[in-house]
């Protein structure tokens, strides 16, 4: 019976504890915008992976999730006057990483696609970190048709008896 009610009132506490964190600070809110950064980042990563590019699921579900927080804590930190200082020095570091996915070859340069997709997913980041639901998902299916949608693959590239050098077919692929 005593341990019973003793289990009780730790069950009550813990629960009351755990209920006033999360609701009375913005503590709830915070989470929720990582757990959506964390669900973007992954749909868009999963566009990746499949193609298996360098920055896959985990790479772009982080690099979302870490521009959240960092907007987060730049709007706390910055406020009222400066909340951009942080988040602004968002795109310089992201601006880094997608510097090293580029390649260049013999005759072509590699990986500009996936640096611009981690540069979206910074931007992803931060307009779930602000707040911007609505905007951050329309342009997450926009990011998302034209990487699978507008994705084209030119072949046999004969130069026309006019001269001008144009595919004679171009496929989806």
């Amino acid at each position: 019976m005593y341990l019973n009610n003793y289990a009780n009132m730790l069950y009550t506490a813990r629960h009351a504890f755990v209920t006033s964190v999360l609701m009375e600070s913005h503590l709830y809110t915070e989470t929720l915008q990582m757990l959506v950064s964390l669900m973007i980042g992954s749909v868009l990563g999963l566009e990746r992976e499949y193609r298996r590019k360098a920055a896959g699921i985990r790479t772009i579900a982080l690099i979302c999730a870490g521009s959240t927080l960092f907007t987060i804590l730049s709007r706390e930190l910055g406020a009222p006057n400066s909340m951009d200082r942080v988040a602004s020095n968002i795109l310089t570091g992201v601006g880094f990483i997608g510097a090293g996915v580029i390649f260049k070859g013999k005759y072509s340069v590699d990986g500009i696609t996936t640096a611009t997709t981690i540069w979206i997913a910074a931007a992803l980041g931060m307009a779930v970190g602000m707040e911007h639901y609505l905007v951050a998902t329309f342009s997450l299916f926009g990011t998302l048709l034209v990487l699978t949608g507008l994705k084209y693959r030119r072949t046999n590239w004969k130069p026309s008896a006019s001269g001008n050098n144009t595919p004679s077919v171009v496929t989806m692929t």
